[in-house]
């Protein structure tokens, strides 16, 4: 049987950094980029309960690529696949290669919230996150090469299974603020983000200092972001009835 596994959605944040070039517009996904990125994503299609091709999987699907799509990010080729796991997290490991968890969905209220965990995820890999052409650990240091040094920085770490989860907190902030112009060019809501980072924090109780500095940051930012009211899909409100009713 495959393991289940749990994460977190986002990391909190405690600093600022601007927004670092897009690795892309300099010619696309770096070399050492993609060989960790596939070994790392083989390692988690063996070991993980990967959700098989289905409505949901679909419905997945034609988000994260809307989101991709409308930023013209589609050049390059872009994986999308569900974790049959129950928390609200999502991640991507570079390359293209994006995860995200049944609960991640479940625990959506709009389809605008669960799109922020796509765009998040997203922006990592259109800043440029994974490529180690500058010396830096990814955001997420998904190592699949076991006896590896991992990085010290002022992040979070945890082992999942085999693969060892690295969370560096100003890269999060740098995918969040990327995220934040994705959603909006796809039709979304931002403020779901901020939405999301309130929850997170609440849910890890009020001592969470980074956890109130990330949103007091994602504040700051919207608040020069035109309010946008965006109605849930049809297809969104019945999918999470389907997740819902099978969990019965």
């Amino acid at each position: 049987m495959k393991p289940r596994v749990t994460a977190w959605l986002f990391a909190s944040i405690v600093s600022v950094m601007p927004v670092a070039q897009d690795c892309r517009a300099e010619g696309g996904r770096c070399d050492d980029e993609r060989r960790s990125a596939r070994l790392t994503a083989r390692k988690i299609l063996d070991e993980w309960p990967i959700r098989e091709r289905d409505f949901l999987t679909d419905y997945v699907d034609r988000i994260a690529r809307r989101i991709i799509d409308r930023s013209r990010l589609g050049n390059a080729p872009w994986r999308i696949f569900v974790v049959r796991n129950l928390s609200a997290n999502g991640f991507s490991v570079g390359d293209g290669y994006l995860f995200v968890n049944e609960g991640a969905l479940l625990r959506a209220e709009t389809e605008s919230q669960f799109a922020a965990v796509l765009a998040h995820e997203i922006g990592h890999e259109v800043v440029g996150h994974f490529c180690r052409s500058n010396g830096e650990s990814f955001p997420w240091d998904w190592n699949p090469f076991s006896g590896d040094k991992q990085p010290e920085f002022n992040g979070r770490s945890s082992k999942l299974g085999s693969i060892h989860q690295v969370v560096d907190p100003i890269k999060e902030l740098e995918a969040d603020r990327r995220a934040l112009d994705l959603l909006w060019i796809a039709g979304f809501d931002p403020r779901a983000m901020l939405q999301v980072a309130r929850r997170v924090t609440a849910e890890t109780g009020a001592s969470d200092q980074s956890g109130e500095s990330r949103v007091a940051e994602l504040e700051r930012i919207l608040e020069s972001i035109h309010v946008r009211n965006v109605a849930d899909s049809e297809e969104f409100l019945w999918i999470k009835q389907q997740l819902q009713r099978a969990l019965r």
